[in-house]
């Protein structure tokens, strides 16, 4: 989805950030693995797979990259963002969001009013598109600070009644999750700062094989 190249190109805030990606791919994977395994052996088996794991091995370059202590260029500053409306906040229950619709001319007018500040809207600074564009750092400054003053349940409810696209996001401080799910897992003997790696989504356990029903004579 489109989701995953906004986040991937958005992320900062001054925190890792996890790129997730619906596991459409995984999921289909998961079944034909099953199904193929099924044809191959008669086994029967059964596979599982997790928004996690696949949310881990979409960005699992990345994540690889930083678990050998890789450099990366400088991640852009979420306060002086190109558009307020393509950008992150943080609600006042530390959840993090990202906020992206566009042109923002249409929506200004239901943002304004979702979050009580239709004042907005006969701001000179923000009259138009070029002096919007201009003033986008002064723009952020105020709805960062009125994001940060109500819950995520609050703003949820302004959004999905305007109609404005949002997305949660994950931060990546969840190392713990990742090894206690073999999603992370240890390598050795590879050298150097490689000492664990990205798993595979997709993980198959034998189990027993129903047989199929007979359809020969079916009406």
């Amino acid at each position: 989805m489109l989701r995953h190249s906004i986040i991937a190109g958005l992320s900062d805030f001054g925190a890792d950030v996890i790129k997730v990606e619906p596991p459409r791919v995984g999921l289909f994977a998961s079944i034909v693995t099953g199904l193929y395994r099924r044809d191959r052996t008669g086994k029967g088996s059964y596979v599982t797979t997790s928004l996690l794991a696949e949310g881990v091995w979409s960005g699992s370059l990345a994540i690889q990259a930083a678990l050998c202590e890789a450099r990366f260029s400088p991640q852009h500053d979420r306060k002086n963002p190109a558009n307020a409306a393509q950008n992150i906040y943080k609600s006042s229950d530390n959840v993090w969001f990202l906020l992206y619709f566009e042109p923002l001319l249409d929506k200004l007018s239901a943002l304004a009013e979702g979050i009580g500040r239709t004042d907005l809207l006969k701001d000179p600074r923000f009259a138009d598109l070029v002096k919007l564009t201009a003033n986008t750092a002064q723009l952020t400054a105020i709805v960062d600070e009125i994001f940060s003053s109500q819950p995520m349940a609050h703003w949820r409810e302004v959004f999905d009644k305007a109609n404005i696209t949002y997305q949660f996001v994950v931060g990546a401080g969840s190392e713990r999750r990742y090894q206690e799910n073999d999603i992370e897992v240890p390598l050795t003997g590879a050298g150097g700062n490689l000492k664990c790696t990205i798993s595979s989504p997709i993980q198959v356990q034998p189990a027993l094989a129903i047989p199929y029903p007979d359809v020969t004579n079916c009406p």
